[in-house]
C-alpha cells in the first residue's frame, strides 16, 4: 500500500522499471534509475542525522536532482523544504531558521549565498552540493558533493 509518494515511486519501480519517469532537457531518467538514486541521497543524509521529520532544504531550479532530494527527503520521512532560487540573504536568512533546516541540497551557483548565510543558521549542518556547472567555491563551508 502506498502512503506517500516515496511509496509510489516504489510501485512503479516494482511495475515499469525502465520506463522513463522524468525528461529535463536533453536528460531522461529511467524509475529505477530515480529510485536508485534517491535511495542513494537518502541514504547519505540519514548518515549525517537525517531523519522522521527532519526539515531538507532544496534551493535547486527544476532539475531530476531537485526531484531525487525531495523523494530522498519523503523516504526518510523527512520534509523537503522548497527554497526560491531569487532569494535575497534575509529571506534566505530568515527561511532557514524558522524552517529549521538541518540539511540543504543546493546547486552550486549558489554557493556564496549559502556560505554567506550558514554562520546565521546553526541548526542546518549538513549542505550537499548538486553541480551545475559553475564555479562556486563550497569547499569553505564543509559542502558535499552530489555525486
Amino acid at each position: 500500500m502506498a502512503l506517500n509518494i516515496a511509496d509510489l515511486l516504489e510501485h512503479a519501480v516494482d511495475a515499469v522499471p525502465e520506463r522513463v519517469a522524468v525528461v529535463c532537457g536533453d536528460r531522461r531518467v529511467t524509475f529505477a534509475e530515480l529510485e536508485a538514486r534517491a535511495n542513494r541521497l537518502a541514504h547519505h543524509l540519514a548518515a549525517h542525522g537525517v531523519g522522521r521529520g527532519s526539515h531538507i532544504g532544496v534551493y535547486s531550479r527544476n532539475s531530476i536532482e531537485a526531484l531525487e532530494a525531495m523523494i530522498a527527503a519523503y523516504k526518510l520521512r523527512a520534509i523537503a523544504v522548497n527554497v526560491n532560487y531569487r532569494y535575497v540573504h534575509g529571506e534566505l536568512a530568515y527561511l532557514f531558521t524558522d524552517a529549521e533546516l538541518v540539511a540543504l541540497v543546493h546547486e552550486r551557483s549558489y554557493a556564496d549565498k549559502v556560505a554567506a548565510v550558514l554562520p546565521e543558521t546553526p541548526k542546518l549542518k549538513h549542505v550537499v552540493v548538486i553541480d551545475d556547472g559553475s564555479d562556486g567555491d563550497y569547499a569553505g563551508y564543509g559542502g558535499v558533493d552530489y555525486e
